[in-house]
């Protein structure tokens, strides 16, 4: 959350800051490792701008490559970091490396960003992957709420909900004026009706979301059409347009947008063939491209549909080589990775599989499958739920947080039905049930955000939302 005043009223503050909207926080990403600082595991504690520092003892050395720290602790008066504690390359102006022995606080300047955090802060190469950072920072994840009218007409349908404008405007207003949901939900990703409509007070969608602290996004895809020459294998479209759009949408509040690619696995073991895969991969890669052009953070998302009846180790094949894949062409369209979120699916046996895979056999592979393809220079993954049930899928990442093997990438949510499930079963279309509603709601982001952290558990589960 931006805090712009605590850093206006400074004399002397640590960087000049530009826009106001664009103070924000980077998620720390280090551990202390032997003698140095090395990206990996995730430290839960953000100091905010403003809030009194609080000193950590963390080893540092020459390993701590793109770390900015200081050798002495954070003065008390105004609690917030001063220029002279902060190393300054004077070659560029911007955040030096230094070897400390006692590490407080840092301090990161790049474009029109500051960060203050405790104990520590990765400094990115790249000014886009700041964005990315404030999407998916700790203890948070992201909603998607993008559905197409045919998606949640479907499940309206199911309801005896009508699909009409006002109460498809009346859903998403009930889950984005949630009482403190800016607790557990960083992002929401927006379909093009949703950003343009507002809440009763006549506030628009985007402020509201940006009142608790959340992020605006915007799905820009315009869905899978079957990929000539490859029966029974699908490739996004949407690219046409894309860029005035992006353009738009962000004069609209947008600040990430997302890209849906569609893979089947085929019950004859031939698809998704090499075709497939390219296809939807360049898709994918010029989306990311153009987001990024324009200043917009892109979710990638690659998913390999739950659909069929196939077993575990194939669903592990299929999303290796579809990652692989994807990675190898966004480096040949020069996206920087350190300036995007990866969406994937989880690593499991079709939904007719003759074997269900338990809780700890998905989350093995499906971080085995990760660690194999997915460079660590991605500041973070966030899961798709892909129609697993709401439980199921906050015990999968639960799971995931608690492997006792180290990763290079924070493992976080973006979900639809398994936070949008229940709040929408209490609604049911219902003006009367909207307080149930967003209770349901909240507590599931509750157990979600958890679920980031490896804490849920089903005390949790069973609590009062």
């Amino acid at each position: 959350m931006s805090h712009p005043e605590l850093i206006q009223g400074v004399s002397e503050p640590a960087f000049n800051v530009g826009r106001s909207d664009e103070i924000g926080l980077i998620t720390e990403r280090l551990s202390a490792k032997g003698n140095g600082i090395r990206a990996g595991a995730e430290i839960a504690h953000e100091l905010q701008i403003g809030e009194p520092a609080r000193s950590g003892d963390i080893a540092a050395g020459n390993g701590a490559d793109g770390i900015v720290m200081h050798t002495r602790p954070l003065p008390r008066e105004d609690s917030v970091l001063r220029r002279d504690h902060v190393g300054v390359d004077p070659r560029t102006g911007g955040p030096g490396r230094w070897e400390a022995e006692r590490l407080d606080a840092i301090g990161v300047r790049r474009g029109r960003t500051v960060s203050i955090a405790r104990l520590g802060v990765l400094v990115p190469r790249d000014p886009r992957s700041i964005s990315s950072r404030r999407i998916h920072c700790a203890g948070k994840g992201i909603l998607a709420a993008d559905e197409s009218h045919a998606t949640i007409g479907r499940r309206f349908e199911a309801l005896g909900i009508p699909n009409s404008e006002e109460k498809r405007r009346g859903y998403r207003q009930m889950l984005f004026t949630t009482k403190g949901i800016g607790e557990f939900i960083s992002g929401v990703i927006l379909f093009d009706e949703t950003i343009r409509q507002a809440a009763d007070d006549g506030r628009p969608f985007g402020e509201v979301l940006a009142s608790e602290g959340i992020i605006p996004g915007i799905k820009v895809d315009r869905g899978a059409k079957p990929l000539a020459g490859a029966p029974g294998e699908q490739v996004t479209e949407g690219l046409d347009g894309l860029r005035e759009r992006l353009a738009e949408y962000k004069t609209l509040g947008a600040r990430f947008a997302k890209w849906r690619a569609v893979i089947a696995i085929g019950e004859d073991g031939r698809t998704p063939t090499r075709l497939g895969l390219e296809a939807n991969a360049h898709a994918l890669a010029r989306y990311a491209a153009l987001c990024q052009e324009a200043e917009i953070v892109p979710v990638v998302e690659p998913e390999i549909l739950m659909d069929g009846g196939h077993s575990i180790e194939r669903c592990f094949e299929v999303t290796e080589a579809t990652l692989h894949t994807v990675f190898h062409t966004l480096w040949e369209h020069k996206v920087a990775l350190e300036g995007l979120l990866l969406k994937p699916n989880m690593v499991l046996p079709g939904t007719t599989s003759a074997r269900q895979a338990p809780v700890e056999e998905v989350a093995e592979a499906t971080v085995r499958c990760l660690l194999r393809s997915v460079p660590v220079a991605v500041p973070g993954i966030v899961f798709l739920s892909g129609g697993q049930a709401d439980e199921l899928a906050t015990a999968h990442l639960n799971a995931m947080n608690r492997l006792p093997a180290p990763r290079p990438w924070p493992l976080s949510f973006s979900y639809a039905r398994a936070l949008q499930a229940a709040p929408l079963r209490t609604w049911g279309g219902d003006p009367a049930r909207v307080g149930d509603a967003q209770r349901a709601f909240r507590h599931r982001a509750r157990c979600n955000s958890a679920a980031r952290s490896g804490a849920y558990t089903p005390e949790l589960e069973r609590s009062a939302a």
